[in-house]
């Protein structure tokens, strides 16, 4: 189902409520989640973290890698969690953070419509009678303000490493189940690069709290093997 963001007022969404348990529905076909900073070291202990380049703008972007091909999360089973870390993106959804699309200076709250997370019958309700934010609905907003300021941290992070050429690309080969694929166009750190980087750059990284995050990423994957025992049939 294709998404449908809105921007939550209380007008016109005073009725709103958010269900629960967590719907996982909107993620189980994506291999690739999208990552900040903050969750690099939480994340190195599952899965691999890679960088993407984006085919149109060409800017970089730190993801999870969840599964080896399209349309495979492992990590989601039977509309279920199964790992440990959930990442921010999920965990705040069906909320985000978006730009106006008149001026990029404008932000607002919006959520995906498409959702059962989301219902005028029943849950906990967004506003109140007088259409006032709810305790619920504040602590929605400034979690999800506070992860989209750790989106701008992390794009910031991923720029940089293209600026400065630590980004190498490389081609993923995994025996997965009996099958040989191949993962193109993979960005990892090129630990020869960074170990050639000036000590000012250098200082630069361990000033801004970054270098925790290489060194996450570098570590994360030694996971390839546990994500493809992962990919393994269950046996019955």
């Amino acid at each position: 189902m294709a998404s449908n963001i809105v921007a939550i007022n209380s007008e016109q969404h005073a009725n709103l409520k958010l269900v629960s348990p967590r719907d996982f529905d909107h993620i189980k076909d994506k291999n690739i989640v999208s990552l900040v900073v903050y969750e690099f070291t939480l994340c190195a202990t599952e899965c691999p973290i890679i960088f993407i380049k984006g085919q149109e703008t060409g800017r970089f972007q730190a993801v999870a890698l969840m599964g080896f091909k399209p349309g495979n999360n492992y990590f989601v089973s039977d509309n279920k969690w199964t790992g440990l870390f959930i990442p921010g993106i999920v965990a705040t959804y069906p909320f985000r953070i978006t730009p106006h699309p008149q001026s990029e200076d404008q932000l607002f709250l919006a959520a995906d419509l498409n959702t059962t997370m989301l219902s005028e019958e029943e849950g906990e309700p967004l506003f109140d009678a007088d259409k006032k934010e709810t305790e619920l609905f504040s602590k929605i907003k400034a979690d999800v303000s506070q992860y989209y300021k750790q989106t701008q941290i992390t794009d910031g992070f991923c720029q940089m490493l293209a600026e400065w050429d630590l980004l190498s690309a490389r081609d993923l080969n995994v025996d997965l189940n009996g099958e040989k694929i191949t993962i193109q166009s993979v960005y990892m750190i090129d630990d020869e690069k960074l170990n050639a980087l000036s000590d000012d750059k250098i200082l630069q990284l361990h000033k801004r709290g970054l270098m925790p995050a290489i060194y996450a990423h570098k570590n994360s994957l030694h996971q390839m093997r546990r994500l493809a025992e992962m990919s393994k049939p269950a046996e019955e």
